[in-house]
């Protein structure tokens, strides 16, 4: 290789890096601004449905249940103590000064996540068992 190949070749570098990043956020922030947008027109349509049945004097619909999301934890703490152990087993394999601690950090991780699972999936089972007066509530003090 000549010189001047030889002084681009970090430029470029630099450059990938940062179309890389600017990527990265412009992927994000059209992601928060599409899920943002689909919100609103779904907000919209409700409204002017509610709005034209009260013009039409017919019964007001009832408004759509919020879509809720429920969040899995068994596959979070099963897929972090898979990259924990995968993390710890490539450390001690590969040839390298790879600290084996990032394994750990997320097999620990995955596995308090774990545990927290069994421990509020007993609990509700618990809560509706027959004869069993007390039935979970809501969080709300009122």
């Amino acid at each position: 290789m000549d010189a001047d190949t030889l002084m681009i070749l970090p430029i470029l570098g630099e450059i990938i890096g940062l179309v890389t990043i600017v990527g990265v956020i412009v992927l994000v922030i059209m992601w928060i601004w599409f899920r943002e947008r689909t919100r609103r027109l779904r907000d919209k349509m409700n409204h002017e449905e509610r709005v034209a049945a009260i013009e039409k004097g017919l019964p007001v619909p009832p408004p759509p249940p919020d879509p809720i999301r429920q969040r899995n934890y068994l596959m979070r703490g099963l897929v972090l103590v898979a990259l924990g152990l995968g993390f710890a087993f490539w450390s001690l394999t590969s040839p390298g000064d790879m600290p084996w601690g990032i394994g750990a950090i997320l097999f620990f991780i995955g596995l308090a996540i774990l545990i927290a699972h069994s421990l509020t999936e007993r609990r509700k089972k618990e809560s509706y068992l027959p004869g069993n007066e007390h039935r979970p509530v809501s969080d709300s003090p009122l």
